[in-house]
């Protein structure tokens, strides 16, 4: 049974199965499928936090390291030591794949920005965010309302005020339900959906 065919298991169209597989390859430094070396090599292809920073922008289109940190600690449940296996990677996004599905899409996109992992977006962290990520592309502007919104409710308003928290139900109020980081995911891993600019300036 061949790699393609063993991810259809999780009733995957061919199409999405293969680009799974490819876009685990590019982290892992290869290009095409037909330049992996030997028949085991699921069993030695495993990615680093290296094989993130480095090649996610083969990924994305857009060299921006910082992302792929975030994704890498996502997957690796917070830890910078992880080696994510092609199952783990196949699992974890293959949860993106239903349409109907979009708010596990959202939360998940959540989670991936939830840098202390805690269920809420603190200022510090969005901060730094938006540091290192272009500030005029469709995810900066997100983080821009998000960072507008703490500082609204929680710096501009009275001591006594009780503070806001952005959990995943205001991220989603204050983002009217969309967020790039979705449809990104969607297109550029799995293949499907529209093109986004979520990492270009317009």
């Amino acid at each position: 049974m061949s790699s393609i065919d063993e991810i259809e298991i999780l009733n995957l169209p061919r199409e999405v199965a293969r680009n799974l597989y490819n876009t685990f390859l590019v982290l892992w430094g290869r290009k095409k499928e037909d330049q992996v070396p030997g028949a085991n090599f699921k069993q030695r292809a495993v990615l680093l936090e290296e094989n993130f920073i480095k090649n996610i922008k083969h990924l994305i289109g857009t060299d921006c390291p910082f992302f792929g940190k975030l994704l890498f600690l996502q997957m690796g449940g917070g830890y910078d030591k992880a080696r994510i296996d092609m199952i783990s990677w196949i699992n974890y996004f293959a949860q993106f794949y239903k349409d109907e599905d979009r708010l596990l899409h959202l939360k998940l996109s959540f989670k991936l920005i939830d840098i202390d992992r805690d269920g809420t977006l603190n200022i510090l962290n969005l901060l730094h965010l938006y540091k290192n990520i272009p500030s005029s592309s469709d995810f900066g502007l997100e983080l821009l309302k998000l960072i507008k919104f703490h500082i609204k409710h929680n710096i501009e308003v009275n001591s006594f005020s009780k503070r806001v928290t952005i959990n995943f139900e205001v991220f989603l109020n204050i983002l009217s339900n969309r967020f790039s980081l979705r449809n990104e995911i969607r297109k550029k891993i799995l293949g499907i959906g529209v093109d986004t600019s979520m990492f270009t300036e317009d």
